[in-house]
């Protein structure tokens, strides 16, 4: 089991916020402000964004062209304390979600290597500076033909595992802060924590894509109250139109998958407010080899 403890990132990133800078002074060459070096500074501190910074930067950020100019400048500060990318993360998968963050599609960040847990983790809720967590679900990417995939099946040919996720993601904002989706995608959509369970291997067969489709995601307090209830068709009708378009969103900029990256589909659901002493636990039903489940604990 391991803890992800404030402190421990507090004093991996001093180094690097003495740094900030030199190391990126123009993130990626950005035409308007440069907001990833303040955005790193709050995050490797755990602090919220204050209101004021959000409203400079929901007003100067206009583009979701110059949103992702400053993830890109925020990747290039995390990775020194968070490790190198290793895929993406897919965001408002669902309509409600799409509605509440104001935008008409989904969103995309990039992974990196020290945010995946495994099971059973215990996060303090201080490592961060808005805490939520949610059901999810990581594919492994088998080949890059993946990058060719026109269809579900095509997506379940070239993929290798599907791995059952409670995501931790930190909105960095006070509560009732507001949100564009410009804000969130140079947040890199608020990744923070993920906590992986057991691989199960993907079967590119009618029968595995249909089970996807109709098995149950469930999501528990200590007390065994439900908190979130749904099914794999609650992301995109299919879990793998995620990837579906996880893939041309990647090929309008020049981009490809490759073998082993990981993928963040999107949640199962709403998200919840982690609290010092809260347990909760993911439950997915109905999937070919039995039920599996995933479980984080937070202090």
């Amino acid at each position: 089991m391991k803890n992800i403890r404030r402190s421990c990132i507090f004093f991996l990133g001093l180094g690097l916020l003495v740094s900030l800078p030199k190391a990126i002074a123009h993130p990626q060459h950005c035409d308007r402000e440069e907001f990833a070096t303040r955005y790193v500074t709050s995050y490797l501190q755990a602090t919220p964004l204050t209101e004021r910074e959000i409203e400079r930067t929901i007003a100067h950020l206009e583009t979701l062209t110059e949103a992702e100019c400053q993830q890109r400048g925020a990747i290039a500060l995390l990775r020194v304390v968070m490790g190198n990318p290793i895929g993406y993360k897919v965001a408002a998968t669902s309509k409600k979600v799409q509605e509440i963050v104001g935008s008409d599609r989904p969103l995309v960040g990039v992974l990196l290597a020290e945010m995946l847990l495994h099971n059973g983790a215990t996060i303090a809720v201080n490592s961060g500076g808005s805490l939520i967590y949610e059901v999810d679900l990581l594919v492994t990417v088998g080949d890059e033909r993946i990058n060719e995939a026109e269809t579900i099946a095509d997506v379940a040919a070239h993929l290798q595992n599907i791995i059952p996720f409670i995501e931790v993601p930190d909105l960095m904002l006070p509560r009732g802060s507001s949100l564009s989706p410009e804000l969130l995608v140079a947040m890199n959509v608020g990744v923070r924590w993920g906590v992986k369970g057991e691989e199960i291997p993907v079967q590119a067969t009618p029968e595995f894509i249909e089970a996807l489709a109709q098995m149950t995601v469930t999501l528990e307090n200590a007390s065994g109250e439900i908190l979130t209830e749904a099914q794999g068709r609650d992301i995109l009708g299919h879990p793998f139109n995620s990837v579906l378009f996880l893939v041309k969103h990647l090929r309008d900029r020049g981009k490809r998958l490759k073998a082993g990256d990981v993928i963040s589909l999107g949640t199962f659901g709403r998200f919840h407010f982690a609290a010092s002493g809260e347990w909760g636990i993911a439950r997915y039903q109905g999937l070919p080899g039995g039920d599996r489940t995933v479980e984080v604990f937070f202090e």
